[in-house]
């Protein structure tokens, strides 16, 4: 899977506000949510859907944020909550819609979805506090950059995204458990 054009324009912005604020690319992003991995890659946990490639980890029990690569929806957004009842939530159908979550104070909110669905709305517009210069660039930037403009309900996104979730394709369970001495 080749990188979505989004995602190669994301990493440019990040690497030229951290450079004007002469921080490391991982210092700017670090405090809205997440951190961009290098390379694609496919996380491998038991829940982990074996046609996605993640982009991004918020550093917090294994949380990764993942593109899918076929069904149930090319290009979609998944973030992978492994120590969770609820490990898995297609948040957009693109890396554009994706970036549309982090509009009002960045993506660390999307961390709770595999543990709390409550108040999703105020996490969403919530602005954080405390955070650094280069974060709150990086995210005037990415907001002029893509556009963007928030979703005024972003529980109805969820709620119709979510019948993609169930159709995920998983790792077999007893097969998973078998290759990792489980």
């Amino acid at each position: 899977m080749n990188e979505p054009n989004e995602l190669r324009s994301l990493r440019a912005v990040v690497a030229r506000v951290a450079t004007a604020h002469r921080v490391k690319p991982y210092e700017a992003i670090w405090p809205l949510g997440f951190e961009l991995l290098d390379d694609l890659e496919n996380f491998g946990y038991h829940c982990t859907p074996v046609n996605s490639l993640a982009f991004g980890a918020t550093g917090g029990d294994g949380v990764h944020l993942s593109l899918l690569d076929g069904p149930p929806s090319p290009g979609a957004i998944v973030v992978t909550t492994p120590t969770t009842d609820i490990p898995n939530s297609i948040v957009a159908e693109s890396f554009a819609g994706f970036l549309r979550l982090g509009y009002h104070g960045g993506f660390g909110w999307l961390e709770e979805l595999g543990y709390s669905r409550e108040d999703l709305q105020a996490k969403y517009a919530a602005k954080p506090k405390g955070l650094t210069r280069a974060a709150r660039d990086l995210l005037h930037e990415i907001r002029t950059t893509f556009n963007l403009v928030p979703y005024e309900d972003v529980v109805a996104h969820l709620a119709v995204l979510e019948r993609h979730t169930a159709r995920l394709l998983l790792p077999d369970q007893e097969e998973w458990q078998r290759s990792h001495g489980v």
